[in-house]
């Protein structure tokens, strides 16, 4: 019967009654199989570990592998334009020597036909 102070329940302040444990009785042969699948969880845990380890380094040597294989491209790439560009310029350099050998050359006939007029205009 639970005590009471005035309409007050102080069953909540008694005692609980203290449940005696009872030894866990195994056999040798139950207690080494439950050494051998705790061993065998934290080695499976382990195992998994390492693979998640190695999952990782591979995925950071793969991005490594494409980091670098982007930056041989942009590289390759710039070479490329960079030839391109140095092929482009001999072409407009031959072209401008061409130029300046045409310009030179009919500066020259200009003198020479003005030469010819002034000899022309003197004999007559």
């Amino acid at each position: 019967m639970p005590s009471t102070l005035g309409n007050t329940d102080l069953s909540i302040f008694e005692e609980e009654p203290v449940i005696e444990a009872k030894p866990l009785l195994m056999k040798d042969d139950q207690i080494a199989e439950l050494a051998a699948t705790i061993r065998a969880r934290f080695n499976l845990e382990g195992e998994l570990c390492r693979l998640l380890r190695k999952c990782f380094k591979s995925q950071k040597g793969a991005l490594e592998l494409y980091r670098r294989a982007q930056r041989e491209r942009c590289q390759r790439k710039a070479w490329e334009m960079y030839n391109d560009a140095t092929r482009k310029a001999s072409e407009i350099k031959v072209k401008l020597n061409n130029n300046k050998e045409k310009m030179l050359r009919a500066e020259e006939l200009l003198k020479e036909y003005k030469r010819q007029q002034q000899t022309d205009s003197t004999a007559i």
